[in-house]
């Protein structure tokens, strides 16, 4: 039985070591998905592979320039902590929020109404964290829809008509014109 066990432990170990290389050859390559798998791998550590958030800050980077929405969301994660070698950037963390809420990711749009809610990486405006939010909140966010509530008792009734109007043009547009 300790025999077989080895065994097994010895087979894992070279098929672990052939599928990270096999991703590495891929992400190198150019293709977005291995691109972002190995940078999920640096994000997370594991038994084989080192802890490397910049590691996967340029993982990241390189997926979410190709369009992979959780790459996008998890380097706007990255750049709003600022943590473990990767250097905090609101404006950076902003941007990348953006593109990943106009592919309808609903932590980046609810995190969006955080950074127009705040002024962290963006002018502060109420109007545009009342629309991120009630994008948010329309797709089940809760903690959204209780910052909605409370942005929109700060809005005035003129702002929150022009805020319904930026959010119908939002949303017949894709999402893509919300600025």
């Amino acid at each position: 039985m300790k025999y077989i066990l080895i065994l097994f432990l010895l087979v894992s170990f070279n098929t672990f070591a052939e599928s990270f290389d096999e991703i590495m050859e891929s992400a190198e390559s150019g293709n977005k998905y291995a691109q972002h798998n190995l940078a999920l791998m640096y994000l997370e550590g594991t038994k084989n592979i080192s802890l490397d958030h910049t590691e996967a800050e340029r993982w990241f980077l390189k997926a979410a320039k190709q369009g992979i929405r959780d790459a996008q969301f998890n380097l706007g994660t990255l750049y709003n902590r600022g943590d473990m070698g990767v250097q905090r950037s609101y404006e950076n963390a902003a941007y990348w929020f953006l593109q990943a809420a106009r592919q309808e990711d609903v932590n980046a749009q609810y995190n969006l109404g955080l950074a127009y809610a705040s002024g962290k990486g963006v002018l502060k405006n109420n109007i545009r964290a009342f629309v991120w939010w009630t994008i948010a909140s329309n797709q089940g966010h809760k903690n959204a829809a209780r910052n909605l509530n409370i942005v929109r008792k700060r809005l005035s009734s003129k702002e929150l008509a022009g805020g319904k109007v930026l959010l119908s043009n939002c949303e017949s547009s894709y999402l893509k014109d919300c600025d």
